[in-house]
């Protein structure tokens, strides 16, 4: 165990190797930090044992990820996918082979050259072995080309293949992420998460199933060809070569055992000796009140000493183990060379075929090594597959594109005995048996208290989320019965903070709908946003969101009574809008929503209750219920919570004294 301090640090079972030069030794007065009582040893004691308990939870072994079969991949793979992935498995075979047969062609041209130097039948003349070395040159030119050929399909398809799987893994992933209610985001967060969980599990999934694949095929087809080319050749230089490569890769693994240990060690030692200077810089007042900057030097240089250490060990480790491995494999080649002539002097084989015995099985080798280096990516995209396949497996409580519609709508609106409360706190009610009645084409307000729940009745109007029990209904129909999409087109929202997208002004009102200049600026003249908007350089074609032009509050707020002008909905559904503005704004914003709200259902959510005192009707709600409802003389002559509220936005402004 490391022991954690300021001023006081030492390495497990390591002592400083010499005092640093520039370092002088701790001063013999104790550091305030450092308790010598009997009480701060049995603390430290205890923090010590803590710690350890701390450690022992840490390193509990976790199970391992959730993981889908490898096959599950390719489950977006239509017939032409499929397609590209037969041809380009048939050419990464193709592909690995060919390395290997160029050995087998290797080794006639050594037992023709040995042939030239008068070591073949003397019967063959010069000109016969010429012609021979010839068409053997030749023959590797054509495997030349297959390589190249082989190597170009295999590569190619895919990772053709591997865009379009995932392209469709994108597309059904964001379809479905769309589909879902307010609820989910709720719980999963909505902070962009959930959108780059997408973009980096996609990315694993499509190195898994795309050109690894054909690596992977690639290389274990090179690593047989070159079994059965070495035995072809000659087995005995073959065994031998295959035996001693298990010596080989365990001299290698053992020391890589050992430098992951020793990598570990020095890691932790840089951050003991981080945290020290960290602790030294944000403590740095009370390093300078108390006269500790020497202890404090030293213990980091002391600190320092562990890493020195751990990098000695691992220089020599590492090139103990680096001179092992590569004696081992020289050796190994000086024994089947010694095997080699052997068998040459007795007839049993000829110098190629020894050659190529011997570089067939190291290439084999070689091809089991990078085939192997494949299954990390092929788990990190089983891993990722298994997160987004849960999301795309996933259905809505909400999305209802099979419901009906309504041949014509009047606006009638009515919460009937309505419960909800969000599923991330189920146990707070946000409702509680609420009613409300709006009338068609008449505005209603609600306002209440912070918590009342007045906030939650557009959502539900939304239905970005269902009740809990109860009804909510449109022209009597209840508006789970109906097309969500057609739903939401039936109504308008405008809120305090509007969403703008990386459009033009003219896109942002237009927001998708097929809607003419002339329809947009009719909306923006309505909406009071013409003036503004023609006063800019390029008008219309301005581009606002984050990648442009910076509005005000005022201007978004206008664009999106603009926008919600061009739906032209029955219901309109206003959020607190001008809740930010100052009094001019605010007075220009109330003009355009007056403009919107005629001839329509409106539901307003209002903190400010002075701007809703021209509504139909104004709804007091207190706890999730509604408690008072008439017009604004009413319910001052009520004298209730309504009016008590009035009493106190009014003292509100009053100038203190």
């Amino acid at each position: 165990m490391i022991s954690r301090g300021l001023f006081g640090w030492s390495p497990p079972h390591i002592q400083p190797l010499t005092p640093v030069s520039e370092v002088s030794e701790p001063p013999e007065s104790p550091s305030p930090y450092l308790d010598t009582t009997a009480e701060g040893a049995a603390a430290a004691a205890a923090a010590q044992a803590e710690d350890e308990e701390e450690i022992e939870e840490v390193e509990e072994i976790e199970p391992p990820p959730a993981a889908v079969p490898f096959s599950r991949l390719f489950a977006c793979a239509d017939r032409l996918d499929w397609t590209l992935m037969i041809v380009g498995s048939l050419a990464a075979a193709a592909h690995g082979t060919a390395l290997v047969v160029y050995l087998h062609y290797f080794a006639k041209i050594v037992q023709v050259m040995g042939i030239r130097h008068g070591k073949g039948p003397p019967d063959q003349s010069l000109e016969v072995q010429v012609e021979r070395f010839k068409e053997l040159a030749s023959s590797i030119v054509y495997i030349a080309v297959g390589v190249f050929v082989a190597g170009w399909i295999e590569v190619s398809c895919w990772i053709l293949t591997g865009e379009r799987q995932t392209a469709v893994i994108r597309s059904k992933y964001v379809q479905v992420l769309l589909n879902q209610d307010m609820s989910f985001f709720d719980t999963y967060g909505n902070n962009g998460d959930i959108v780059s969980q997408v973009l980096s599990d996609v990315l694993l999934i499509q190195s898994a199933l795309s050109e690894k694949v054909g690596n992977y095929i690639h290389n274990m087809a090179t690593f047989f060809s070159g079994l059965a080319i070495g035995f072809v050749n000659c087995w005995q230089v073959a065994l031998i070569t295959l035996a001693t490569g298990p010596f080989i890769v365990a001299a290698g693994g053992i020391s890589n055992i050992f430098l992951h240990r020793l990598a570990e060690n020095i890691q932790d030692a840089y951050a003991e000796a981080a945290s020290i200077a960290e602790q030294a810089v944000s403590y740095v007042r009370t390093l300078y009140a108390f006269t500790n900057e020497t202890l404090a030097k030293y213990s980091y240089a002391t600190s320092l000493q562990a890493t020195l250490r751990y990098g000695i060990l691992i220089s020599l480790v590492q090139g103990l183990g680096l001179g092992f491995t590569y004696g081992l494999a020289i050796c190994s080649c000086a024994l089947q060379l010694w095997v080699g002539t052997f068998l040459v002097t007795k007839g049993k084989a000829h110098g190629g075929e020894i050659i190529t015995a011997l570089f067939a099985v190291i290439l084999s080798g070689l091809g089991l090594n990078q085939a192997a280096t494949n299954f990390y990516s092929f788990d990190q995209g089983r891993i990722a597959a298994y997160r987004l396949f849960e999301m795309i497996s996933r259905s809505s409580s909400v999305a209802n594109q099979e419901g009906g519609t309504l041949t014509s709508v009047q606006g009638n609106i009515e919460f009937r005995n309505v419960y909800f409360s969000y599923l991330s706190r189920p146990e707070i009610p946000i409702l509680s048996g609420f009613y409300l009645t709006v009338p068609a084409k008449k505005a209603v307000a609600l306002v209440g208290r912070n918590g009342s729940g007045k906030s939650s009745i557009i959502p539900l109007m939304e239905r970005f989320y269902d009740p809990t029990l109860g009804e909510v209904l449109l022209d009597g129909e209840n508006i789970k019965n109906l097309k969500l999409e057609w739903l939401r087109s039936q109504i308008g929202l405008v809120t305090q903070e509007p969403a703008l997208l990386s459009l033009s002004i003219k896109d942002n009102i237009a927001y998708g709908r097929d809607s003419t200049m002339d329809q947009i600026e009719e909306a923006a003249k309505i909406a009071h946003a013409h003036t503004f908007i023609s006063s800019l350089e390029k008008g219309y074609e301005t581009q606002v969101g984050r990648a442009g032009l910076v509005l005000t509050e005022e201007h978004k707020i206008k664009l999106s009574i603009a926008r919600a002008v061009l739906l032209n909905p029955t219901i309109l559904l206003l959020d607190e809008v001008t809740g930010g503005l100052d009094f001019e704004a605010e007075k220009t914003v109330q003009e355009a929503l007056d403009l919107l709200m005629l001839g329509r259902s409106t539901i307003i959510i209002a903190r400010r209750l002075g701007l809703i005192r021209n509504a139909d009707y104004i709804a007091v709600m207190e706890e999730g219920q509604l408690v008072e409802m008439g017009t604004h003389d009413e319910l001052l002559n009520l004298d209730g919570l309504y009016a008590e509220l009035l009493k106190c936005e009014e003292a509100a402004k009053l100038p203190r004294r």
